[in-house]
């Protein structure tokens, strides 16, 4: 959605920061099957949403460096919103790809190494399809501001303080 608001309304968005980004779901059968489980798990199993959530937006490395009990503590805290619901059925329609060569922001497009939920090569698609944008990758998952807070927060700041 930011990326949408930078190309069609350049005068709002001065800097903009993708995080574990895509552009479009057409053609793509990965995410096009993840997020019609996610539509179905949560209008009927809310706990196998969570579940589902979970072990996609984190890498296998977090959730075994966290341990059971941390997992679990996790998965209650990732319901099917209604919100959320709506959210992954518009990520079921999203296509910004003739959008993005408009941005004229100043971009950061970070990519995440272990991400299960929308695999890296999506972000650096992204990057490369942002005239004049910058790209890093952070070896995390999905949630990449969560398993690495301090690494994440280096990038936005030098990103968000550079001239």
């Amino acid at each position: 959605m930011s990326a949408a608001v930078a190309a069609l309304r350049p005068d709002l968005v001065r800097r903009l920061i993708l995080v574990a980004g895509w552009a479009h779901t057409d053609g793509d059968e990965y995410l096009r099957n993840l997020f019609a489980l996610w539509k179905q798990l949560g209008t009927c199993d809310p706990a196998a949403f969570g579940r589902s959530v979970a072990m996609t937006g984190f890498s296998r490395r977090f959730l075994n460096a966290i341990g059971r009990e941390q997992v679990e503590l996790l998965i209650p805290n990732m319901p099917p919103t209604p919100g959320t619901l709506r959210h992954v059925d518009l990520d079921t329609r999203i296509d910004i790809r003739a959008l993005l060569p408009r941005i004229a922001a100043q971009t950061l497009v970070i990519g995440a190494a272990l991400d299960i939920t929308v695999p890296v090569e999506n972000s650096r698609a992204l990057h490369a399809a942002i005239a004049m944008s910058t790209y890093a990758e952070i070896d995390a998952g999905h949630v990449a501001f969560f398993e690495k807070e301090d690494e994440f927060v280096k990038l936005v700041d030098e990103f968000t303080l550079a001239r």
